[in-house]
This record gives C-alpha cells, structure tokens and sequence, in this order.
C-alpha cells in the first residue's frame, strides 16, 4: 500500500495532510478545539499502518468495539468513535485518498456505515482458523510471542490426495484451546442456540461483533463470488471464514478467508450470507479431490472420512483476554525436539489422532514433500504449493523467534536467511512449473537437500539456545 496522502474527516472538521513515515494525529486535526499533543499515532508498517501512543485522556472506540490494546496493526482506512472531555466526534481516517473528491466522499461513507472489528493479513496464512486467530493477535500487536513459540513443527499426511486439511504446522495443546493461545478466549457456541437465541443469523452476528467477539463458522462458499474465478465452474464447498464486521446500510457481512489463494477480507451480501451460512453442510457440500470422470456424488461422499463430514456444526467465538504475551519455552523446546526426532509428542490434534501412522512431522516432512514434488512432476501433474508455503513461513517464524530471543550468532542467523532463500526459491520453482511445465528435477532433488540439511541444523542450534537458558 502506497501512502501518499491521508484524509481526515469527522463531523468537525476535514483535513488533508501528507503522510511520510509517520504522523501524530492532534486533537485540532480531529476538530477539537484543546486537548493533549496527540490522540494517537500513524505509522507506515510494510503495507500496514500501526496506531500506537493512544493518549489516556481519550476513550477510542472502533465504532461499537472498545480498543483492548495500546497498539494495533491495521490493514486499510478506519473509523474512530473518540470521547474526549464529555465531547464526542466520529473520526474516518483514509490512508490512500485520490484526486476525485467524490470518490473521497464514498469511501468515507462507506467507512461510516461500516461496523469492523481489528484485523489484519497474518504473518503466516496457513488454513482459515490459526489464520484468524493471528491476524486477531497482529492486529492487536500481541502475536510475535505466540508465533515463536507455536510455528515450529511441520506436518504432513503422506497421502496426499486427502481433504480438507494435509499440510501444516502442530502447534501443540490445541485439544486444550484455553492453553493453545491464553491470549484468546475461544466459546463453542451451538448453531441450535443461534435460532434459538436470535432472530436471524444476522442479528447474532451483529450481536457478537457489538461484543468484541469475531465468530469462526464453516459456510457454503458456492454462494460468495469472491471465491471463485469467473470462468470457474461452482460446486457446494464446505468453508471456514472468520465472521469481523457488517455495513447495515449497503447490507453487507465481512469476512476473512482465502479468496483465489489470496487470505484477505471481503464483502458479502447479506442474501448470499445467509445462503451460505444456512446451507453450509448439504450432503453434497464437500471439498472435492480429483475423482474419476464416472463417479457419481453419492459415492464420492461415502468415501470420505467421517470427520470431513462432521466438521462445522459449531461457531467458535473469538475475544482478546487480558493475558500478557509471553514466549512458551517449553513448548518451544518440545517442538524442537519433536522436528529433529520426526515425530509428536503433544497433545494429540483431532485431525491428526486417526491418522497417526500417516503423518510425517519435522524433518520427515521434508523428506516426504521433497517425494511428493517429485513424483508429482514426474507424472506432469500440477505441484500443490501448500507444504511449501509451509516451510517458508518456517523460515519466517524461525527469523521472528531468533529476534525475540536476541540470538547474535552470525553464522545461525546467516543459515537461517539461507534456509529463508532456499524455500522461497522452491516455492517459485514450483509456481513456474505449474505454468510452464518445465523444471528440473535434478535441481528441486539437490535444493530440498539443502533445505533439509539447513533446517535440520538450525533446529538442533536452536534446541542448544533453548536448553543454555533453561
């Protein structure tokens, strides 16, 4: 995002300034006529905008949803509702304004109708529920910790033609979810309570958003457009989504999910919502694999596994808890010691439990995906890019978790940049042979060596650091 002006409006006052690095937003700037140096703080974070040193004499609201922290990431424009000295004023800010006054005056329109809990793109978009969850934390400036100590332990199954889930990170204690993030407060609420409780979904969701709640829900993606491309062909497809916000006026939900490979948060009319959210689990509304050209619907559903079946029936609804974010050891240690050994030793994941003797963690799964890329191009098929994605964001997690542990060993943080390369470079390889069908095999053999020989040693340097602090 290239921020060149930034606009702010409220019932008071307009102003339009240009914005560098970073601007302090002053009560006059929001039309109040004294106050303190500044309400709060604009800075340019890569493609984001980070608001900090919210002043104290200030209450700042996201229209109905309270601030819970002093600093947060965010993604595009935003409204403020501010309470300053019994006097109240609605603040739009837009952070990429053009030259077309009219086009300024819809977007602040469309700010003003709009309801949005705080939400940004994760650092790691691996599947929509550990995706949501960390673009509540970086919205919220309070994931890193988490991150470091969670994104160590990659997994695969070894059939790969499985659906929905095959590739990913064990981020440990998830059947315990108060422990597998103590930043989040995580309620299982029945989709039975929402008829009974409310008078449509809509309400309910409206209701929990009033709360500071976001709301995890499986829904049928065949009814939001943003899902597919336009010449594609639609099925019933059962999909996760995080439930942040709604704009009454233009009749519309937000929701955060991957749309065309990209996780991102849409508009979805509230028609179409509620077609989705109703129809979320038809018998025929599941994620589809490659079958053969004859098989009927009716047979394809009876192979598959009872769990794809049965997942979805219940929203769970996020909040912030006043926990302080702090770096888990522990577990840290744990997951390092289970990558070097290849295998699991927390807490046993539902998704994972009845297909133990199918799954490669660590370094295993390197070996198993340098196989599966393989094989895949000797059949001249298409390269899922998922596990591979998977160990770059590894190499992310890894550079953030080296910085937060004030690691200063130059040639641990040179391997870690080279790891960092080395998977980036096969994720494009990768992406290239999609589309062109070339590549050399030879090539990906001896850079999935390299790979695993890098991960593996800064694996076993970083278990020697954990160890030395204990």
């Amino acid at each position: 995002m290239r921020l060149v002006k930034c606009f702010i409006y409220s019932e008071m006052s307009r102003l339009e300034t240009r914005m560098e690095d970073t601007l302090v937003v002053t009560p006059q700037m929001c039309g109040f006529p004294e106050g303190p140096a500044g309400f709060f703080r604009l800075t340019k974070s890569n493609n984001r905008i980070m608001l900090s040193d919210i002043s104290s004499e200030i209450t700042a609201r996201f229209c109905h949803s309270k601030i819970q922290k002093s600093t947060l990431l965010l993604d595009g424009d935003f409204t403020l509702q501010i309470v300053y000295k019994g006097m109240r004023a609605e603040i739009c800010v837009v952070l990429c304004g053009t030259n077309e006054a009219d086009e300024n005056e819809k977007q602040i329109e469309k700010l003003r109708t709009t309801k949005k809990l705080p939400f940004c793109t994760p650092t790691v978009c691996a599947y929509p529920f550990s995706a949501g969850a960390l673009g509540i934390l970086e919205a919220h400036d309070c994931g890193r910790e988490w991150m470091a100590s969670h994104y160590l332990l990659p997994w695969c199954r070894n059939d790969f033609g499985i659906v929905p889930y095959w590739t990913d990170f064990k981020y440990g204690l998830e059947e315990k979810i108060s422990e597998w993030c103590p930043l989040l407060d995580i309620e299982v609420l029945p989709r039975e309570s929402v008829k009974k409780e409310y008078r449509s979904p809509i309400d309910a969701f409206r209701h929990f958003i009033s709360q500071n709640k976001y709301a995890y829900v499986s829904y049928n993606a065949y009814y939001v457009d943003e899902f597919w491309e336009r010449v594609e062909d639609r099925f019933p497809y059962k999909h996760q989504c995080i439930v942040l916000g709604y704009d009454d006026r233009r009749g519309r939900m937000l929701i955060a999910d991957f749309f065309r490979g990209r996780f991102k948060v849409v508009e979805v009319e509230y028609e179409s919502f509620l077609l989705a959210y109703e129809t979320y689990d038809h018998p025929n509304n599941m994620p589809r694999k490659e079958i053969a050209q004859n098989q009927t619907d009716a047979t394809y559903v009876g192979e598959l596994g009872i769990r794809e079946q049965e997942y979805g029936h219940e929203i769970k609804l996020f909040s912030l808890t006043d926990a302080v974010p702090e770096m888990d050891y522990d577990l840290m240690s744990g997951l390092a010691g289970d990558f070097l050994e290849g295998t699991d030793t927390c807490i046993e994941n539902e998704c994972l439990a009845a297909d133990g003797d199918k799954i490669s963690f660590g370094r295993n799964f390197l070996t198993a995906i340098k196989k599966y890329v393989l094989e895949t191009m000797r059949e001249n098929a298409q390269v899922n890019p998922k596990p591979l994605y998977i160990m770059r964001c590894f190499d992310v997690a890894m550079k953030i978790r080296a910085k937060m542990l004030r690691i200063e060993d130059a040639d641990f943080l040179e391997e870690i940049d080279e790891a960092y390369r080395c998977s980036s470079n096969l994720l494009n390889v990768a992406m290239r042979y999609n589309g062109t069908g070339r590549c050399s095999q030879a090539y990906v053999a001896e850079r999935f060596d390299r790979l695993t020989t890098l991960e593996v040693g800064i694996v076993e340097k970083l278990g020697n650091i954990l160890e030395a602090t204990a």
